[in-house]
């Protein structure tokens, strides 16, 4: 089985990328953003640790809900306007994130699963890039990312620019990593995710 690390900064366009992948080559894609924000929802483990790191103000207010319930925006408000703080939370939450990775990917291959992508901002941070075959970094101009994002999730010009500057995707200097340049033109994008992806597939990893 191949995987294939997507990685990318906020607005780059890594879910629509990996929708092509889902699509077209039958990939199996784990969404490490969704795994994240399930287990600070569901993981009391977690959760805590999370409380204990930021405090209760970033709980939600609702009385009605007898446990604690973080409120994702609360939390964004600290962590995206201070790097330290947001390096605090992803020590706590990809120790959870991790091994449910492991999980799906183990299970994948009693499918005969061709293709498996890790969908990771942070993958280059992490030791999920020593699992990959191949890597693919989306990057896209900055003004388009932000108008992703601000239509996206519905925010303020200035909190889309927080999310970006708190996440810069550090590349070594040597690397076989690939760019995929994901602007208003996704027909150029396309063409590169067939090119990529052909040359991936005849791997023997």
């Amino acid at each position: 089985m191949k995987i294939l690390g997507i990685t990318g900064g906020s607005g780059s366009g890594k879910s629509k990328i990996c929708k092509v992948l889902e699509d077209k080559y039958n990939a199996f894609i784990i969404n490490t953003d969704i795994i994240g924000h399930t287990i600070i929802s569901i993981n009391k483990k977690c959760i805590n640790e999370i409380i204990n790191c930021f405090g209760e103000s970033i709980l939600d207010n609702n009385y009605n809900n007898p446990s604690p319930f973080i409120n994702r925006k609360l939390l964004g408000n600290i962590v995206f306007n201070d790097i330290n703080k947001l390096k605090q939370l992803n020590n706590i939450t990809h120790k959870y994130i991790i091994p449910i990775v492991y999980d799906y990917i183990n299970s994948f291959k009693y499918f005969n699963q061709k293709l498996c992508v890790i969908d990771c901002a942070l993958l280059l941070d992490t030791e999920l890039k020593d699992l990959c075959t191949d890597i693919w970094i989306i990057d896209a101009d900055i003004n388009v990312r932000l108008e992703r994002i601000m239509k996206r999730d519905n925010i303020s010009k200035e909190y889309a620019l927080s999310r970006i500057n708190s996440l810069q995707i550090n590349i070594p200097l040597e690397n076989s990593y690939k760019v995929i340049y994901n602007n208003d033109n996704f027909i150029n994008t396309i063409y590169c995710i067939e090119n990529y992806i052909k040359e991936l597939l005849k791997w023997r990893k």
